[in-house]
């Protein structure tokens, strides 16, 4: 594994001190030499598949040195094999339909793209966002009632250790974007996905992390889903529907970067 980080890590060193020398070249126009030389539709399949796994090992570097930790990611779509084998569609729902016809039902998560994969496609088209934009930002891939859906959806890394007994206290336990975590024993993913009709749903994963399988999901409307997050204790930056919702545009935005380059 040592080795392996190593020599990933001097690939993405290379490969900055190139693209740093061609910014500062007279004359150069873009950011992203590799991109601006061919459109990804002009290159050889062999081509694009090195851009594909380079944009997937750029993500894997980003695991490592993420705040987040390395454990946080171990469900995340994380090689060119397991996108092809996820059967991912090429634009995912903003909305899953309002399929609950109760506050709970059960779906299975069949694949994750999380905010390192987003960031890398982001950064490889040139865009603007960068890590931080797409920091809670994910897309899944979810079979339902016997459809299989792709959605965008939001995410945090929260405190699976409730220390708050009182929920004014709760409301003013925030940890800003970026801060470490105490563990892979006292945290755990939540995810809210935008439904139809301004309901969402919300799951989380075990307590080792896993969010791929089956899953119970509990169903709220907004009014419900703002007061878990300003009085659940669970120490994250998100902190009201907008964000949410906000965070759902820019995985959508992130995702079509990665369409792009999977075409």
């Amino acid at each position: 594994m040592t080795i392996v980080s190593i020599w990933t890590g001097f690939q993405i060193l290379w490969l900055m001190l190139r693209l740093v020398y061609y910014h500062l070249s007279e004359g150069a126009e873009s950011n992203f030499p590799i991109l601006a030389l061919s459109s990804m539709e002009n290159l050889s399949q062999c081509s694009k598949e090195r851009v594909w796994k380079l944009m997937f090992a750029l993500s894997i570097y980003e695991m490592h040195s993420h705040p987040r930790g390395r454990y946080s990611y171990q469900d995340d779509l994380q090689s060119l094999e397991e996108w092809h084998n996820s059967g991912f569609p090429v634009t995912p729902l903003l909305y899953l339909p309002d399929l609950a016809t109760s506050e709970n039902f059960h779906v299975t998560i069949s694949a994750v793209i999380g905010d390192t994969t987003l960031t890398s496609a982001a950064w490889l088209r040139g865009s603007k966002l960068s890590g931080m934009d797409l920091y809670d930002s994910c897309v899944l891939l979810i079979r339902t009632m016997g459809e299989l859906y792709s959605t965008t959806a939001a995410r945090a890394l929260c405190s699976s250790v409730s220390i708050i007994t009182d929920e004014e206290a709760a409301s003013h336990i925030v940890s800003p974007k970026g801060s470490a975590n105490p563990g892979p024993d006292s945290v755990r993913w939540h995810y809210w996905i935008p439904m139809a009709n301004d309901r969402w749903a919300h799951m989380t994963s075990d307590t080792n992390l896993k969010i791929i399988g089956e899953r119970d999901v509990e169903v709220w409307n907004a009014d419900e889903t703002a007061r878990y997050l300003l009085t659940a204790g669970l120490n994250i930056s998100l902190r009201s529907v907008k964000e949410l919702e906000e965070v759902c545009q820019l995985s959508r935005i992130g995702y079509q970067s990665l369409a792009e380059l999977m075409e």
